[in-house]
């Protein structure tokens, strides 16, 4: 029978199946056998078989190299290529469904699930653990997990917990996704070093060598011992992986890409998003099946959700569809998960699950759970989930200020102007700092370590140099994620230091620096501050004495304010929190300011931008929380409906399961809602020529290859402050290179982000200016 004959024949028996089918049904079933396509693709096409019989047609599917030139010729016959592709795709189909890889050992399980302290701060944690036991008494479904607790509850750990206790009856295989690097490098260093996951059984993994080079380094003390943990494990990479195998039938893949033994093998996995949320891009192509390799065999974590934009929102929700399609548990965890976000992980979720029903002809099943710090669990049914969830939220909101550790105070901007906005910026620091000075040591100085979080690098930069000229007694640093490598390593090394204060002020009144700064001021009152972009606000467990907040969401000042009085947690009678009355951007003339981060938009034009009016201040009395978040404030409101209206569309196209929905099925809809924005970023270096001169390059593409290209005169200069903090010479950046492991220029790497062509001058040049105490920026 030819080709023809055998579609037609083919055709028909799908005909017959169709009218006893639901589109749920074939819509699942074509991401399974799509995906099965692309990797019998894949494999068949990289055969080599030399003889393939008789060529009746003239027609070919893949072309190869001829000899070892650089010509290429026709290779395999196309009819051969596709009754090879349908058989072997005809049994990955098979394979795929019943994936069984590598799971956690039961002992490390055991020890994940060991409880809490009842009377610690953790002691949420057992009742948590509890209900997920008593689920799995009574059911196997899926279950989707929504973690509230609080800023610096414990939620890493937790997640872990919820991932084992949901496994435990069967096999525990579990994969954690972030958005940021470091915060990923954290999260496996937390999974390791507290729970004490082997470096056999965990991977982490974040597409930067260089940032997981001098991960490693700063995890080293002086005389090169490993800093103490409670177990010996780091998990990142180790050469034990390379000796570990996958299925037979997936050894392709390794051998093309030996990582990926890592990334499907790993019982848990620690990973930037950017690699598993392929497996929800269907026109990802072989990126789309290695995610979904592991996704169908590895529940999933997603911690910080709400930290994505709408835009990036939908491909998460893409993703959290393929999880609830692979029928697997999923953890959303955020201290702030408000409830438009929260619906639409419970309609992706289930959308998936549904149509993971209609292909295996049974009905929908799955649990939700809602944990957190504060009240006992709840279990909630799919029916109810918007009261239920909001239920949950309302309980947790009458156990909120019962105890008071970040009091916010709103700080007035007395006019429409930069000048103005700047003015307010100094007085509100003036008066943090004035309000939560310390004793340091046995001195009779005070100091302060205090937060200045604004939107945009090129704000932070100009409030550290503001600030070091209108502040001459404060040492300023600034952070951010347009630095030198190196630099920004450092930073970061430091501020994990001196703000763990898990155990007070131990380890700043230990710091010789510090101890030195202060020596050496002649000023009574030293406030050490740090201006700095949201890096600092998702992620970085650090506890400051104050902040100020310049406001972007409801979220960011939450998430901000959580990192004051962090870890001491001590009860505050005193402002310690200052909020701006308005942004930037609306100082700067400009009609949307709650944008670049924030959910303003031309879609939603949010009718005040006075932080007077937009928050209740009467109920800020209380404390700053997650109340600022859920509670009914006006900006969180209007946060809300912006996220409401930016998924309505996007939502619409990916979780109606009807035959008349196409939109899944379009390259569009794929590139109008991605992870990334796609900002045009520039990588550049600072290396010394042949005279020993220093010189900036550009990375660029020349005859087809990538290459670095020398720049002079791109780049302008502006000299180091007095009163720069966590700044280093360039001679000490490159010795500290050399002590980390890594070679100059990549220690002296550094990406700017431009927007338009009003970045460059009348010659094309981008006018880059580098601040030698706060790094570098663009110029108007």
């Amino acid at each position: 029978m030819r080709w023809h004959e055998t579609y037609a024949a083919t055709l028909e028996r799908i005909k017959k199946i169709a009218e006893k089918r639901t589109p749920g049904y074939w819509r699942g079933l074509a991401v399974w056998t799509r995906a099965a396509l692309i990797f019998a693709d894949h494999l068949v096409s990289a055969r080599e078989e030399g003889n393939y019989g008789q060529v009746d047609s003239g027609l070919y599917a893949n072309t190869s190299k001829i000899g070892n030139g650089t010509k290429r010729g026709y290779n395999q016959p196309l009819l051969w290529h596709l009754e090879h592709v349908s058989q072997v795709a005809a049994k990955t189909v098979y394979r795929l469904a019943t994936l069984r890889l590598p799971s956690l050992s039961e002992e490390a399980v055991e020890r994940i699930l060991e409880p809490s302290d009842d009377r610690g701060p953790f002691a949420w944690q057992n009742r948590a653990a509890n209900i997920f036991h008593s689920i799995r008494q009574t059911s196997e479904a899926p279950v989707l997990v929504f973690n509230v607790a609080s800023t610096g509850a414990g939620k890493t750990r937790m997640n872990a917990k919820c991932a084992c206790a949901l496994g435990q009856a069967v096999r525990v295989r579990f994969a954690v996704a972030l958005n940021q690097r470091t915060l990923t490098l954290q999260t496996g260093d937390a999974l390791s070093l507290q729970l004490g996951i082997g470096k056999d059984e965990m991977a982490t993994v974040i597409g930067d060598k260089v940032a997981t080079r001098l991960h490693e380094a700063g995890r080293m003390d002086i005389d090169g011992k490993e800093i103490e943990a409670e177990f010996e494990s780091d998990g990142f990479f180790e050469e034990e992986w390379l000796n570990q195998s996958l299925p037979e039938w997936l050894a392709h893949l390794s051998d093309r890409k030996p990582f990926i033994t890592r990334i499907l093998g790993a019982p848990v996995l620690a990973s930037t998003i950017d690699f598993i949320i392929s497996a929800g891009e269907l026109n990802r192509q072989g990126n789309h099946v290695s995610a979904l390799l592991r996704l169908l065999d590895s529940d999933l974590v997603l911690d910080e959700i709400d930290s994505y934009d709408p835009t990036a929102m939908v491909a998460v929700l893409r993703l959290i569809q393929m999880v609830g399609l692979s029928g697997r548990n999923l953890i959303c965890s955020s201290a702030t998960l408000a409830f438009p976000v929260a619906q639409a992980v419970h309609e992706a979720y289930q959308s998936g699950i549904s149509m993971r029903a209609q292909l295996f002809g049974k009905a929908p099943d799955f649990s939700v759970a809602v944990i957190d710090d504060l009240v006992d669990p709840s279990v909630i049914t799919s029916e109810n989930f918007a009261l239920e969830y909001q239920g949950h939220i309302n309980r947790m909101l009458l156990e909120m200020g019962k105890k008071t550790y970040r009091r916010p105070v709103l700080q007035l901007v007395a006019g429409r102007g930069e000048s103005f906005w700047l003015e307010a910026v100094a007085e509100a620091v003036n008066m943090m700092h004035d309000r939560n000075a310390w004793g340091f040591g046995g001195t009779e100085k005070t100091i302060s370590f205090g937060l200045v979080r604004v939107a945009n690098i090129k704000t932070a930069i100009q409030i550290a140099r503001f600030l070091s000229d209108r502040l001459p007694q404060a040492r300023i640093a600034c952070y951010h994620s347009q630095d030198f490598v190196v630099q920004r390593f450092i930073k970061e090394q430091r501020l994990d230091f001196l703000l763990n204060r898990k155990k007070g002020n131990e380890n700043i009144n230990a710091d010789p620096e510090i101890a030195d700064i202060v020596a050496r001021s002649s000023f009574s009152s030293i406030p050490f501050i740090v201006a700095a972009t949201p890096v600092e606000e998702i992620g970085r467990d650090h506890d400051f004495d104050w902040a100020v907040i310049e406001p972007s969401s409801s979220q960011s000042i939450v998430q901000t304010a959580g990192r004051v009085n962090r870890h001491r947690r001590v009860t505050v009678s005193e402002p310690n929190v200052a909020i701006l009355q308005f942004n930037a951007r609306w100082a700067r003339g400009q009609d949307i300011c709650f944008c670049r981060p924030g959910l303003e938009s031309t879609r939603l034009r949010y009718d005040n931008h006075d932080l007077a009016e937009l928050l209740r201040w009467e109920d800020l009395k209380n404390g700053l929380d997650a109340r600022l978040r859920f509670a009914g404030h006006r900006l969180g409101q209007l946060d809300d409906e912006s996220i409401k209206i930016t998924l309505k569309d996007p939502m619409k196209g990916l979780c109606d399961l009807s035959q008349a929905n196409v939109v899944w099925m379009t390259e569009g809809f794929y590139r109008k809602y991605p992870l990334r924005s796609g900002e045009p970023k520039q990588t550049w270096r600072l290396v010394k020529d042949a005279d020993g001169d220093e010189c900036f390059q550009r990375l660029e593409i020349v005859n087809y290859e990538q290459c670095f290209v020398s720049k002079n005169g791109w780049v302008n200069h502006l000299g180091r402050a007095t009163n720069d903090w966590l700044c280093f010479d360039i001679e000490d950046l490159l010795e500290r290179c050399l002590e980390f492991g890594i070679r100059e220029e990549e220690g002296l790497r550094f990406e700017i982000v431009h927007y338009s062509s009003k970045d460059a001058d009348n010659q094309g040049r981008m006018r880059i200016v580098f601040d030698h105490s706060f790094g570098f920026y663009l110029s108007n």
